[in-house]
């Protein structure tokens, strides 16, 4: 039967052909005008631009991420040689090499080379908003939040002061990241500092800020100052592991990130994370977002400039960094087990589970 259907009437079959090679020609017409139409604004764009220039544009209109994380790296030389003298001290280096390891970082990885896309500054009236606004209404419009017997939709955890203070940045770092969209912290002071404590009374006093004396053991018992250690070796992973399984396991929060203070996190579109997030917040959504990071440079500031960081440090690398954090639901996270989570500072959830995807819903 197939030969003979094959085989029959090939004047049929010629002009059978010919309809459907008209058709897909006339059907394909368009996208060949539409190519060529635009073939020579970008071979244009290819010529203009400088090779950096077009990876900066390209960087710029990067767009699938609804999530995004900025990165201030380095701040001023005079900031980095502030904080990394500590842990670089601890890495074999002397003081002369501080500079060079500073102007290394900026270069080799190019983080003044874009001006940053600047999505973050939309955030800058909410924060003003934050000076006028009193406490109970502030409490109300951005730090309430009850649903199905949990207290918080977001809960950020953060650690603080383990080289030098770090007051000055603390407060801006809250303040972003409540108007943009997270209701709770949960603050680590590793070297409990009367001033941090005084700073945070506010916020402590109203449920906004939960505040630990300490960098506590992965037991929950605290760490002596004399015997904190730099870098992400075991001691900090245990921090890490019982600062985020305590939320899990309490129930008390849909969704948890763990930051550092030079990271930011924010919705690239919507008003809020939120937005983002509650689509997502039941047992079949995104339960983990992994978040690549934008590393920023020093802008050209040498000291601390008199404003936000995130209004002064506008430049960045052409990329965005493969590395990131995470924000991920609560539930998700495997408090025993062999995918149980140990102190990742990236993944809260492992890579291969099912419901985890980079930040492009």
């Amino acid at each position: 039967m197939l030969t003979r259907l094959g085989d029959a009437s090939p004047r049929v079959s010629n002009r059978g052909f010919c309809r459907v090679a008209l058709l897909a020609g006339a059907s394909l017409a368009p996208i060949l005008l539409l190519a060529l139409g635009f073939s020579f604004p970008i071979r244009c764009l290819g010529n203009c631009l400088a090779q950096e220039s077009r990876r900066c544009l390209l960087m710029s209109l990067w767009l699938p991420t609804e999530i995004e994380l900025n990165h201030y790296a380095l701040r001023s030389r005079e900031e980095f040689l502030q904080r990394r003298a500590w842990r670089l001290h601890a890495d074999g280096f002397d003081d002369s090499q501080l500079t060079a390891e500073f102007v290394k970082r900026e270069e080799r990885e190019h983080m003044s080379s874009c001006q940053t896309p600047g999505r973050q500054m939309r955030f800058l009236p909410v924060m003003d908003a934050f000076r006028s606004m009193t406490w109970p209404e502030r409490q109300r419009r951005f730090h309430t939040f009850e649903y199905q017997g949990r207290s918080h939709f977001i809960t950020a955890v953060l650690e603080v002061n383990l080289a030098t203070s770090e007051d000055e940045y603390l407060l801006e770092w809250i303040d972003f990241h409540s108007a943009a969209g997270m209701d709770h912290f949960v603050i680590y002071d590793a070297k409990n500092l009367t001033s941090t404590r005084q700073m945070l009374e506010p916020y402590t006093a109203r449920g906004i800020v939960d505040l630990w004396p300490c960098r506590p053991t992965a037991s929950g018992s605290c760490i002596p100052t004399d015997e904190l250690v730099p870098g992400n070796g075991p001691q900090q992973r245990d921090f890490r592991m019982f600062a985020v399984t305590s939320i899990a396991r309490q129930k008390s929060s849909f969704w948890i990130a763990q930051l550092d203070l030079d990271e930011f996190m924010f919705p690239r579109r919507r008003s809020s994370l939120r937005d983002v997030l509650w689509p997502e917040t039941q047992p079949d959504g995104v339960q983990m977002f992994f978040v690549w990071q934008l590393n920023h440079g020093s802008a050209g500031w040498i000291a601390k400039p008199p404003m936000r960081q995130i209004e002064a440090y506008t430049r960045c690398s052409q990329q965005r960094d493969w590395n990131g954090k995470s924000i991920a639901q609560a539930d998700s996270i495997q408090l025993t087990g062999p995918k149980r989570y140990t102190g990742d500072p990236h993944r809260l959830v492992p890579e291969d589970s099912q419901g985890v995807t980079a930040a492009w819903r």
